[in-house]
């Protein structure tokens, strides 16, 4: 017999911790959100145009750029296939985010399309991420290859390496992935459809190398979309960015089907 039970968010916790039993989310808002619409793909511009930065560095000489940022009506083409070597990607502009606070939960909502992903032989690395921190500089990488995602570690002798993931074929279509941030836990969704969960991460033992004049792991309510390694590449179709702080200042209905 199957069960459906309705859960409000003062129980997300408790639903994390459900995970696997997860099936298709539906939200239902009883009150309005705050969100900041930081990348509109229908105004025909770059994402560097409007509330994002763009960062291309080639640490290696004779340190040409080759990486590559197009605007391809509905989307912005990113590529850093043609020099695994080189960093590149949109650093948000911290003037427009807002404060994000764990407590109150915020979510961060993206169109993504992985064209093509190059990682080599290295299985703690990946051509596109996802980096995502609180105003207290906890928060999650994600890792993008094409047929998986996947989070980075954090603190300690396993820092940067390939922690939980969940098999996902990213480069099917245009994808809407929200993921959620509430207290220690993260979900990530694609298409309202569940896909991981687990415990936030810090990432502040990490020391920039030469070249890299900010440490993106130490600035509160960071999001930074893009190649930020030296030895993977990726092409992908990135669309809407928005972020929705004060997440939970609403009544979110989850279904959940139990199977008993």
């Amino acid at each position: 017999m199957k069960r459906v039970l309705v859960i409000t968010a003062v129980l997300l916790t408790a639903l994390f911790s459900l995970a696997t039993l997860l099936r298709p989310l539906q939200t239902v808002s009883s009150a309005p959100q705050a969100t900041t619409l930081l990348y509109d793909s229908s105004l025909g511009t770059l994402p560097s145009e409007q509330n994002f930065g763009w960062q291309a560095i080639n640490p290696q000489p004779p340190f040409h750029i080759l990486a590559s940022q197009t605007y391809s009506a509905p989307v912005t083409v990113l590529s850093t296939t043609s020099q695994l070597s080189e960093y590149a990607g949109y650093p948000v502009s911290q003037t427009i985010m807002p404060t994000l606070t764990r407590t109150a939960g915020f979510q961060l909502t993206f169109d993504l399309r992985v064209i093509s992903e190059s990682h080599g032989s290295s299985n703690d690395r990946a051509g596109f991420n996802v980096i995502l921190l609180s105003e207290d500089l906890h928060g999650i990488e994600m890792a993008f290859w094409q047929n998986e995602i996947w989070v980075q570690e954090g603190n300690g002798t396993q820092l940067f390496t390939h922690a939980e993931g969940v098999a996902y074929d990213t480069t099917d279509a245009l994808t809407t992935y929200k993921l959620t941030i509430f207290n220690d836990i993260y979900l990530l969704t694609a298409n309202d459809m569940f896909l991981l969960s687990g415990d936030l991460r810090q990432y502040t033992d990490w020391v920039p190398p030469f070249g890299i004049t900010i440490d993106p792991y130490e600035q509160p309510n960071q999001l930074f979309l893009g190649d930020d390694t030296s030895s993977a590449g990726a092409e992908v179709w990135l669309g809407d960015v928005l972020i929705q702080d004060d997440a939970l200042n609403q009544t979110l209905l989850l279904p959940i089907i139990v199977n008993q």
